[in-house]
């Protein structure tokens, strides 16, 4: 009679062949596609580098998490 495999342990065979293509597919397919659709909706200037936090995204600036229009910092500089 052939022993029989526990449950779990086909489980992890079959998640570790299955995690090679997930990885890859996550690094290849689906960051790329998530990273232009946030570019997408960014307004990112050679400056913006230096300084991402305050990109503008969808017409107002977010310096901090707060909008220049609420703000009383007044409008981002050109540094």
């Amino acid at each position: 009679m052939p022993a029989t495999v526990p449950r779990w342990r086909r489980a992890v065979t079959g998640w570790s062949f299955a995690a090679p293509f997930t990885a890859l597919f996550l690094v290849f397919a689906l960051l790329p596609v998530v990273a232009s659709l946030v570019m997408s909706v960014t307004d990112l200037r050679a400056t913006d580098l230096r300084h991402p936090s305050r990109s503008t995204s969808s017409g107002s600036t977010t310096i901090c998490g707060c909008s220049t229009t609420s703000c009383s910092g007044g409008p981002r500089s050109t540094r």
